[in-house]
């Protein structure tokens, strides 16, 4: 079942964000993955590469979110943009 939570498209029945939608915009990167996305509503999540090469998403706090994107070298957005209330 997909459904919308808190901004952020997921697919329930497979327990996983659905990756990319116009309503997320991607903050920083490190050459492919991990990339480091914000929903219209605010909420941040990384998307990577998990073990065995299948790609996964997770939700993280705004602090957590902050220092990923202190941490990756490719930035999309200003700090200030990125982070805006």
């Amino acid at each position: 079942m997909r459904t919308t939570i808190d901004g952020t498209r997921c697919d329930t029945a497979r327990g996983r964000i659905e990756l990319p939608t116009p309503r997320q915009t991607l903050i920083a990167r490190h050459e492919h993955l991990p990339e480091l996305y914000r929903t219209i509503l605010g909420r941040f999540f990384v998307r990577e590469e998990a073990d065995g090469g299948f790609e996964t998403a997770k939700l993280l706090r705004k602090t957590e979110a902050m220092q990923l994107y202190e941490s990756l070298p490719d930035k999309r957005l200003e700090f200030d943009d990125a982070f805006e209330d």
